[in-house]
């Protein structure tokens, strides 16, 4: 495939089935199944020389506690309110069974959205089988396969080229005419700036608006050619493997994945939203609390601090309250997970004894909501050692950050004893009007 026309007819010529009944035949079988998963960041190699993919815990060093991976099946995800994923151009494909026999089962099966908690000391390890398709600015092909990565063109690209990957996708080329023209209509200006009032301004005060247009959308023209070339080089990467691109969006598709994951015991989703209901999701929501608590302390406001402080009804705030009052260090961050876990599993309980009290719930779904509770009442290191292990590594790190901010914040010594002060009295129930006596300090901070 050494010229233009080849590369292009190749491309081309990735199968496409649009019938229903076709996906859900086709996804029935595990062994058809290729996990996907989109990134800004290539695998890494473990001591093995195998390749593995980093949870975002693991790549921070543990001060974000996300300790799942997520993966679309035979697809590669679109944008959601999940996340947009038009700036990730790096795709990880392997065969699901071989993934699973490496890491063990997923959490969870979705077509759009299936994850693992791996070993936070391994990662995601992937097999020998996998392929991997990134970009290369300096390709000077549209594509180039070489053993199990393919590497695709990503600037630079000629007119000719430009046409061409354009042909690869026709829906899109009146939006790409939009951008190379500067040409938006005046009502959709705001919205196709993203509401970013320091470019809505930009824009009302230049002479040449096309131009400015123009300038803006540079980047989101070669993003979206790269996009299109992206997803045409994954679909043939997919057949390269022996499987087929499977577009899952029909509920039936989505249905049928999720309930051949049931039949192996495995939580399946059919809806593609079953992280953002889980007891995964709601302990990185807690996570992330603590991080805005970190991020207040490090600001050295204590007027800040106080509001947020007083404000928060969360057990760390409270922590952080003790600390000050009692100028001891902040400790037991991590047992907060362990209630936020505790939590979940209260209300799931009341959910399914309110839902079970109708009689359309059958007696197979209310064994399977027994074992489920029965599993989740054993506690958070049992129910994911994994998640646990991360989680507490990450507690750790906050809680470093938070006494070295509370230390930082002492070095304040006026402020910090008015801080205290109002504290105790707030913590105390005897102070008349705490918030007004330490606004009259501000000259304090």
């Amino acid at each position: 495939m050494e010229n233009l026309q080849e590369q292009l007819d190749y491309l081309r010529s990735a199968r496409r089935y649009s019938e229903r009944d076709w996906g859900v035949g086709y996804m029935t079988d595990m062994a058809n199944w290729v996990c996907v998963h989109l990134t800004k960041y290539e695998p890494k190699r473990n001591p093995k020389d195998e390749l593995y993919i980093e949870t975002t815990g693991m790549a921070t060093g543990y001060r974000l506690p996300r300790g799942t991976i997520h993966v679309t099946l035979n697809q590669i995800v679109g944008n959601n309110i999940g996340g947009n994923w038009d700036g990730a151009s790096i795709v990880v494909l392997a065969p699901y069974k071989e993934v699973v026999e490496k890491n063990g089962n997923p959490q969870e099966v979705a077509a759009e959205d299936t994850y693992f908690i791996p070993n936070p000391d391994t990662g995601l390890v992937l097999p020998e089988s996998a392929y991997l398709v990134k970009p290369d600015p300096n390709c000077d092909k549209l594509f180039e396969i070489k053993d199990h990565c393919i590497t695709y063109k990503s600037d630079n690209y000629t007119d000719e080229e430009v046409e061409a990957i354009l042909s690869l996708n026709p829906s899109a080329r009146d939006d790409y005419e939009k951008y190379l023209s500067g040409d938006i209509p005046e009502y959709a200006v705001e919205s196709a700036l993203g509401y970013d009032e320091r470019f809505i301004k930009l824009y009302n005060q230049s002479k040449d608006k096309k131009a400015f247009m123009r300038g803006v959308f540079e980047e989101k023209r070669f993003e979206m050619l790269n996009n299109i070339l992206r997803n045409a080089v994954v679909k043939k990467a997919l057949e390269e493997m022996g499987s087929h691109y499977v577009f899952a969006h029909e509920d039936s598709v989505s249905g049928k994945i999720a309930e051949v994951a049931r039949e192996n015991g495995i939580r399946g989703d059919s809806g593609n939203k079953g992280h953002s209901f889980s007891i995964e999701h709601d302990l990185e929501i807690h996570g992330c609390s603590l991080l805005d608590l970190v991020d207040v302390l490090k600001k050295n406001n204590v007027v800040d601090v106080f509001d947020y402080l007083t404000s928060s009804r969360d057990s760390v705030s409270q922590s952080v309250i003790e600390s000050i009052i009692s100028d001891k260090p902040v400790s037991g961050i991590h047992e907060t997970f362990e209630k936020v876990f505790d939590e979940y599993v209260e209300r799931k309980k009341d959910y399914y004894k309110t839902d079970e009290q109708f009689d359309t719930v059958s007696e197979e779904l209310k064994q399977k909501r027994q074992k489920e509770i029965a599993k989740l009442e054993k506690g958070l290191k049992e129910y994911s050692p994994n998640l646990y292990t991360t989680l507490h590594r990450h507690s750790r790190r906050v809680t470093v950050e938070i006494n070295q901010a509370l230390k930082e914040l002492k070095q304040n010594t006026k402020g910090y004893a008015k801080l205290k002060q109002n504290l105790t009295g707030l913590y105390q129930d005897n102070a008349p009007d705490i918030t007004g006596a330490l606004l009259n300090g501000r000259g304090g901070r």
